[in-house]
């Protein structure tokens, strides 16, 4: 599975999900998506909540932002990323 964000404004975000299975599994006369496209369709609904929950939380006047946990490297980094190119093109 993928998923393509697409960001829209500073509120929306459209998601396409899309799904991948080996075609030696999709040429079975058994095989089925649905148990595998219901669970995750749930899994990602709440994170989506979670996610909207976490922005309405941020464009609070009470926000203040705090440093990452050391399980948050990967968003760290891409914080890291885009503020080197944002200071990259101030140069420019």
């Amino acid at each position: 599975m993928t998923h393509t964000l697409w960001p829209r404004a500073v509120d929306r975000t459209d998601v396409i999900c899309e799904w991948h299975f080996h075609r030696d599994e999709m040429i079975k006369s058994t095989f089925e998506a649905d148990d595998a496209v219901e669970f995750w369709d749930i899994t990602n609904r709440e994170d989506w909540a979670i996610s909207e929950l976490s922005q309405a939380g941020i464009q609070s006047r009470a926000y203040r932002p705090g440093p990452y946990s050391r399980c948050e490297s990967l968003p760290y980094a891409f914080d890291q990323m885009v503020l080197d190119r944002e200071k990259q093109a101030q140069k420019e």
